[in-house]
């Protein structure tokens, strides 16, 4: 599955099917004081100083989430430290139950969707509740079309430990089951934390899209326009480039009668229909049928 505000939101597993990461690895780049800083973390970690390890490692998963850490040196070290973590995880899960949400940020940004479904699923047998791996087993069970293990996945992650990137993929979920005012609460809230957080603002693209199919999708369209309006803000020219947002204007633009936009839009996003999941493929003849209603005579 393929929606837009899903994928960045989750910014999820770099070069799979899911999507592409949002960050930028810089070839034949100076040489990043990030690298050092990693090796020292996880040379604390295998002396024992789990404490000192991860308050760097926490301040690492900072600068990545502020986008500051492009270099392919950093990202190599950081798979590394990732598999140091867990191994001294597994020899010692209360000593080190602080690492659990540094491994799993790690695969998110490393994009190994393979490695943090296994790590997940480990997690879980230890904490049930574990908000993190909660959240990326709910991505995996949304991924494979399990909307009831999603939402269950979501909902223990956002019980645990509100996070911005899990209420979003929440709201999501909750649009797919047709609960467009939850949806819009759980958008809302996803906004705020991401604002709290000082996350990037492809996160707050991806969020300001969900909101804006809730809205639409409960008859809000003018409201539903100034959230898209956010969206189209952040990704400038990129947006013409996902079918999935141009779909959300198409339905926008359809809600309000207006034709001209209406057919521009089912126009373009016609010529890229392939890129639409199944889901959002159905919307599209749905609407598309609507817009042929608007040029009957």
């Amino acid at each position: 599955m393929s929606t837009f505000a899903y994928l960045l939101a989750a910014l999820f597993f770099a070069g799979n099917s899911i999507g592409t990461s949002t960050r930028t690895v810089v070839h034949h780049e100076p040489y990043d004081p990030t690298v050092n800083i990693i090796k020292r973390a996880t040379t604390l970690l295998r002396e024992g100083e789990f404490d000192k390890a991860e308050r760097i490692f926490r301040d690492v998963i900072a600068e990545i989430e502020r986008d500051a850490v492009s270099s392919e040196a950093a990202y190599l070290q950081l798979q590394i430290a990732r598999d140091a973590c867990f191994a001294a995880w597994r020899k010692d899960p209360l000593a080190t139950a602080g690492l659990r949400d540094f491994i799993m940020e790690c695969d998110y940004y490393l994009g190994d969707k393979t490695g943090a479904e296994k790590r997940a699923a480990v997690f879980l047998e230890f904490d049930p509740k574990h908000s993190l791996a909660n959240f990326f087993m709910g991505q995996l069970a949304f991924e494979k079309g399990d909307l009831k293990k999603a939402e269950l996945y979501l909902r223990q992650s956002i019980e645990t430990k509100p996070d911005s990137r899990a209420c979003n993929c929440f709201g999501v979920v909750l649009q797919r089951t047709e609960r467009h005012a939850e949806s819009e609460q759980y958008s809302r809230q996803s906004i705020q934390l991401a604002k709290d957080a000082g996350l990037r603002d492809t996160h707050l693209a991806a969020i300001y899209d969900t909101l804006a199919v809730a809205l639409a999708r409960q008859g809000k369209f003018l409201e539903a326009r100034e959230a898209m309006s956010e969206t189209l803000f952040i990704m400038g020219e990129w947006a013409q480039f996902h079918p999935a947002l141009m779909l959300t204007q198409l339905e926008i633009a359809v809600g309000l009668e207006e034709r001209e936009e209406a057919r521009g839009f089912r126009d373009k996003i016609a010529f890229q229909v392939a890129q639409l999941d199944d889901f959002e493929r159905e919307l599209f003849i749905r609407l598309s049928d609507k817009v042929a209603e608007f040029e009957r005579p």
